[in-house]
């Protein structure tokens, strides 16, 4: 069947001119071990699942990547070196590449042969995605990670496809769901890969007792489905038993989008049943004693002075700083560039606070993290949302947090 879009075709000239180009090539060999570990023989164990590894890392390094040498992606370097060689129509679809979209998507729609509609997670947006081939194979409410790029009037797949396993795609569906958009966008394959999958396959294959994790699960659903009826508002440990035993009912012969939609109970009989283990009973037992409200001391925190936390007064004298000054972190790791360091921690009042001295000489450049006390700042700054990056890369202070 012939592809209904071109994508593929573009995609092997990136990745031919960046195996040709002496800088990228270098930085492929090294970004792939650090995107596929140094040992990546224990994560992808069959011939599919190192292709789609490949995929997977060649998507990255084409998009997502930073060159060291060029400090931008390889698609930007292709494009300022390659674009005129193209005539006019192909340039307008290679240009398209750099509004590309990477994140999970559900499919709401599917157009056999033709195309499918898919719905970004993050932002709840619609796209009508040029597909004939894999159409054949999606069908309305799955899931996919992919990325799509603009193509003529529609989007198309980027043909360097990007298959998780299940168990990972399925903890990036409930991951994208959960998290603001604005968040969502920093999620990277290389993020997914070494963060998610990589870890996430260490837990899946460890040769554990499976109650364990049955046992976790129970106990997140008792305190979701407690809901106000928390365990220390029953009057009595024998209503509290009983709530339990509800809960653990339900739960136990409710399908769960993990197990294939399989109930728990039928997942563990069938485990059971390759383990030649004849028993048909559930014998978890979960208990929850409950705890009382009373408070036994108050704890005073009127006598506390700002003096006493000079930590708070550097936080505001960093987030002021950003709102008096336009500051670009650095572009492959987002820290806040040295010399800045240095002029905002000359107004710093602790005497924790980072000395620029090695040596007996004053330091002329350094990362971040090595500042440890303005770098533990900067980030109880971003995760308190005082300040945040924008799409340029700027440090922006959200004067509704502040």
């Amino acid at each position: 069947m012939k592809p209904a879009t071109r994508i593929n075709e573009f995609a092997l000239d990136i990745i031919e001119f960046c195996e040709n180009d002496p800088y990228l090539y270098k930085e492929i060999l090294k970004e792939r071990e650090n995107f596929l570990s140094a040992t990546p023989e224990k994560y992808y164990k069959t011939l599919d699942e190192k292709n789609w590894a490949e995929q997977r890392f060649y998507d990255y390094f084409m998009f997502s990547y930073i060159s060291q040498y060029y400090e931008t992606t390889p698609l930007e370097v292709f494009l300022s070196k390659m674009l005129s060689r193209y005539n006019q129509q192909d340039q307008q679809i290679l240009l398209g590449f750099k509004g590309h979209i990477f994140c999970g998507f559900t499919i709401t729609r599917v157009e056999v042969g033709s195309y499918f509609i898919a719905k970004d997670l993050a932002t709840e947006k619609e796209y009508k995605v040029r597909e004939n081939q894999a159409t054949h194979t999606l069908k309305e409410g799955d899931y996919i990670v992919s990325r799509i790029v603009p193509y003529e009037t529609d989007y198309a797949l980027s043909n360097l496809n990007l298959t998780y396993p299940k168990e990972s795609a399925y903890l990036l569906k409930r991951l994208w769901k959960s998290t603001p958009s604005n968040v969502a966008r920093e999620f990277t394959p290389l993020i997914i890969e070494k963060e998610i999958f990589q870890k996430y396959y260490q837990s899946i294959n460890k040769k554990e007792e499976n109650l364990q994790s049955v046992e976790k699960k129970l106990k997140r659903l008792l305190k979701e489905h407690l809901g106000k009826k928390a365990p220390s508002e029953f009057p009595l440990q024998s209503e509290l038993d009983k709530a339990i035993e509800i809960c653990q009912d339900k739960w136990l012969h409710h399908p769960q989008e993990e197990l294939d939609y399989k109930t728990p109970l039928e997942a563990i009989l069938e485990e059971r049943k390759k383990l030649g283990n004849p028993r048909k009973d559930f014998s978890l037992s979960v208990s929850i004693t409950p705890v009382s409200q009373e408070i036994v001391e108050q704890i005073d925190l009127s006598g506390i002075k700002r003096k006493d936390v000079p930590l708070v007064k550097d936080l505001e004298t960093l987030v002021n700083y950003f709102i008096e000054n336009q500051v670009k972190v650095t572009i492959k790791n987002r820290w806040i560039p040295f010399k800045h360091l240095k002029l905002i921690e000359e107004k710093f009042i602790s005497p924790d606070k980072d000395s620029f001295n090695l040596l007996g000489k004053e330091e002329k450049r350094g990362e971040e993290p090595f500042q440890r006390y303005i770098y533990f700042i900067d980030l109880l700054s971003r995760a308190a949302k005082f300040i945040y990056l924008d799409k340029r890369g700027y440090i922006q202070v959200n004067v509704h947090h502040f």
